[in-house]
């Protein structure tokens, strides 16, 4: 694995923390058009009763067909986390430049006085 695919699936993960309360959540990697394994940068956010566990209709291993109809497909809401985190990084980047601003701006006006 890449340093950028650790790098996004470790967005990736900061993104199912911060959506749901659910304390197993695991990146599902999309397949490939041969049942293969795709890049980790193709994966979306499913808790255990969205992968496996919750049944017809609600896990998507219980039943892909109805899990696309009721949440959309695959790349459909691969898109959306993609969109998300997207946002997510924008955010990050505004707050993380605005702390380190306000830091060095205390710095400065700090050290004037006496």
């Amino acid at each position: 694995m890449t340093k950028s695919e650790k790098e996004h699936l470790s967005k990736l993960h900061q993104l199912m923390h911060n959506m749901s309360h659910a304390s197993r959540n695991t990146p599902y990697t999309l397949r490939n058009g041969l049942g293969q394994r795709n890049s980790n940068f193709n994966a979306i956010p499913l808790c255990a009763n969205h992968h496996r566990n919750g049944g017809y209709g609600i896990a998507f291993h219980a039943g892909r067909k109805a899990f696309e109809q009721k949440f959309g497909t695959e790349l459909e809401l691969l898109e959306k986390v993609k969109g998300l985190i997207n946002i997510l990084t924008i955010v990050y980047n505004i707050i993380n430049k605005s702390v380190v601003f306000n830091y060095f701006k205390s710095i400065v006006t700090t050290s004037g006085k006496q």
